[in-house]
């Protein structure tokens, strides 16, 4: 698309004209127009002498500051500019791109893309995937990661409802049953990055990175047969009490001496608590706060380019995936667990015991699948971000392609992204690496699940089939019984007490003799038969080898 400097009021009403080319545009028009919606706006301003920061809650106000940057006669001091924007809305969408002349695809991404299609795939799905050979041209990169949050309370049920949070920019919750222990959800996040460089030495750079609200109880539900959507609330708290910090410990060198049993970790770390985060509140409250506390080395590399600006946030999505990657593990163990307790029943099961295994592996084999299917959701998407950052994909097939991968991301060099993308190659490849070991885990559970349930099938066989030989051996008994007292009923001298009452006897008892012979012979004749032809067979394939090490020895 061709960038084009609008002197519209509304950013969003002038891409219109570009629907016609880029029909995903029109996803952006569908965003409630709300202009007092509560968007969060902290700018991050990179200068010599440090960063400063500073926060933006209305529009009246994100103007007053571009006009003191136009205004200002003096020199800036500052190298670049950073926006953090959480939960955009149209106003803001409309005011940074009119000041940025941004092509409008990066919003369109953030709000809606979804590269494996199970959240927009019901409404106003539209294809967003770029060409891998304009991907350079594009100064833009949107991710996708999931929010773990354990539910408390009664939580509404995927398989029952559709759920989207409450936000101006709405995600889909998969809320999962683990069957006695608390609900969980997965929370689908996405996060936009846009940068433009600076034209002459002189200038400041600028950066824009959407992220994502900070999780809340409020949520929205529907029936998936229903068109209604009503509020719920549902309390909820990170999982494993959220992602792990990436801080490293503060040196014990000059200018910070080793730590007395009463000080507090202030000196350039958040680990384990530092100022002003003592727990993950959201995303943007956190790639600042890493931001204040980077090293000399991070504020040299992001006053000389913007690409570098989003390496706290590149960390802080691959620690979602890490922990991610602990959900799963733990999902995997519980299935396993599953078919421990079906490996240690009873050899010779009850028919009761065997009614109850087999509803037991019909749950079982229905998380198997759940999770099969969406492991490979998981790992589109963590193709697509590899994608994004210009890294090659990971191989794991010989210690040769492992080799060359490393000498890959050491050649990123200063492409795309630059070295931020080349300090999150490892995390990212590593996480791709254990969710291809995650699927081959959750894929080796189906066969043994399919023969269990084979298993337990002839078990049930035989438990008929030996309930079946025990009716026809009393059917033996009393059929001839029967069959005789028909019989000789036509005369009242038959009955007991009767001159031929011995008569009875005389005929029942031979009949039952003889069938139970014939029933002893027939079963005996399969067995002569099965035997016979196991004889024959052995025979047959002794001679095949005979012949076979005869026609080896004559060679």
């Amino acid at each position: 698309m061709t960038e084009r400097k609008t002197t519209d009021a509304s950013y969003v009403n002038s891409i219109r004209n570009y629907c016609g080319r880029h029909p995903s545009l029109k996803l952006l028009q569908a965003l409630p127009h709300v202009p007092d919606h509560p968007t969060r706006v902290k700018v991050l301003e990179f200068g010599t002498g440090g960063i400063r920061d500073a926060d933006i809650g209305k529009l009246h106000e994100l103007d007053a500051y571009w006009s003191t940057i136009r205004s200002s006669s003096t020199p800036q001091a500052c190298k670049g500019r950073l926006y953090l924007i959480e939960d955009i809305s149209l106003p803001y969408i409309s005011s940074f791109g009119n000041h940025f002349n941004i092509d409008p695809r990066f919003f369109d991404e953030y709000v809606r893309f979804d590269p494996d299609r199970t959240q927009n795939f019901l409404e106003g799905y539209h294809t967003m995937r770029r060409l891998a050979s304009l991907r350079e041209t594009v100064k833009l990169a949107t991710f996708v990661y999931h929010e773990i949050r354990v539910f408390h309370g009664s939580t509404p049920r995927r398989e029952d409802y559709e759920i989207l949070t409450s936000d101006n920019v709405k995600r889909l919750v998969t809320t999962v049953d683990h069957h006695g222990g608390p609900y969980t959800g997965l929370v689908r996040r996405n996060l936009g990055v846009w940068w433009r460089e600076r034209v002459a030495e002189d200038d400041a750079w600028d950066a824009i990175i959407l992220v994502d609200p900070v999780m809340s109880d409020r949520f929205t539900i529907k029936k998936w047969n229903d068109t209604n959507w009503r509020p719920v609330s549902c309390s909820n708290t990170p999982y494993l009490d959220g992602y792990l910090d990436f801080s490293a410990w503060p040196p014990s060198s000059p200018p910070y001496p080793p730590l007395s049993p009463t000080q507090t970790l202030v000196h350039a770390s958040s680990f384990p608590s530092g100022p002003g985060l003592e727990h993950h509140h959201s995303m943007l409250a956190d790639i600042a706060h890493y931001w204040r506390l980077a090293s000399p080395t991070d504020l040299d590399n992001a006053f000389q380019s913007p690409t570098y600006t989003p390496l706290f946030a590149y960390r802080i999505i691959a620690s979602h995936w890490n922990l991610q990657l602990e959900y799963l593990v733990s999902v995997v163990s519980d299935l396993e667990k599953g078919l421990l307790k079906f490996e240690q029943m009873d050899a010779h099961p009850r028919a009761e015991m065997i009614d109850a295994e087999v509803r037991g592996l019909r749950v079982l084999l229905s998380d198997v699948n759940a999770w099969r299917r969406r492991v490979y959701f998981y790992l589109e998407q963590m193709v697509w971000n590899t994608e994004v950052l210009g890294l090659p994909l990971p191989h794991i097939s010989s210690s040769q392609e492992r080799s060359d991968r490393k000498a890959d991301t050491r050649a990123l060099g200063d492409e795309k992204m630059t070295s931020a993308a080349a300090l999150c190659a490892t995390d990212f490849h590593q996480t791709h690496t254990h969710l291809l070991l995650t699927r081959d885990r959750i894929q080796s559970l189906l066969p043994v699940v399919m023969g269990a349930f084979s298993l337990l099938e002839a078990q049930h066989s035989v438990l008929k089939a030996d309930l079946t030989i025990r009716l026809s051996g009393v059917a033996l008994v009393f059929v001839p019984l029967s069959f005789t007292a028909s019989l000789l009923s036509m005369s009242d001298e038959f009955i007991p007490g009767k001159r031929l009452f011995w008569v009875f006897f005389a005929v029942s008892v031979p009949i039952i003799v003889v069938l139970f012979w014939w029933a002893f012979w027939m079963q005996l004749g399969v067995l002569r038969r099965w035997c016979w032809r196991k004889w024959w067979e052995t025979r047959r394939h002794q001679r095949r080898r005979e012949g076979e090490d005869e026609e080896q020895k004559e060679e």
